[in-house]
């Protein structure tokens, strides 16, 4: 039997060496993620959506852009505190943390006080469900919103294409539910 050349041996070794890393390699964004994000938190806080280098994803979006910057860093703000508040939780200790620290938003301070009312009640309702079944649950709590008091006949439009979208498009979920959205108030036409 001829002997391979060492050049041979030494390509098919590295090749062997290579293909047997691979899974490994493919499994290194697995580990804690400590980038963190223009407002200071973490990448990996934020969640799976917002890691950097995901396809088809995006960050949070910059506050000074917003329409009313002051309400959008509030609700970082808020969101921050909460997270900040449930750090050290996971799974379904995170999910009772989370819900406790809604429980406690001081309704007064937001920017449409009854609205933030009405969805504690919602949330108040529909405590033991997760996932799906939760956003469900919410959705069908919540009131239909009172256009009437819209401060323009133009907000009043958009407040009723929104009522009709939430009735609607209740019972769907994950991406049907936001393409169900989308086509109803003709986001993109």
């Amino acid at each position: 039997m001829p002997m391979a050349s060492p050049l041979l041996t030494t390509l098919v070794a590295a090749l062997a060496a290579s293909l047997f890393a691979m899974p490994a390699i493919a499994q290194a964004g697995s580990g804690k993620d400590t980038t963190t994000t223009m407002d200071g938190t973490s990448a990996a806080m934020q969640g799976a959506g917002y890691r950097r280098g995901m396809l088809g994803t995006r960050g949070p979006s910059d506050c000074s852009r917003a329409k009313d910057p002051e309400q959008c860093a509030a609700r970082r703000a808020a969101h921050r505190q909460v997270y900040e508040a449930c750090r050290d939780k996971s799974g379904s200790a995170l999910g009772q943390c989370l819900h406790q620290q809604a429980e406690q938003i001081d309704c007064t301070q937001a920017r449409i006080p009854a609205q933030c009312a009405q969805r504690k009640t919602a949330y108040a309702l529909c405590k033991g469900k997760t996932g799906a079944p939760f956003r469900n649950c919410v959705l069908q709590e919540t009131l239909p919103a009172d256009c009437s008091s819209a401060s323009n006949a133009s907000n009043a439009a958009v407040c009723q294409r929104q009522d009709k979208a939430r009735k609607l498009c209740a019972a769907k979920s994950g991406s049907q539910h936001r393409q169900c959205v989308l086509d109803i108030l003709g986001v993109g036409q």
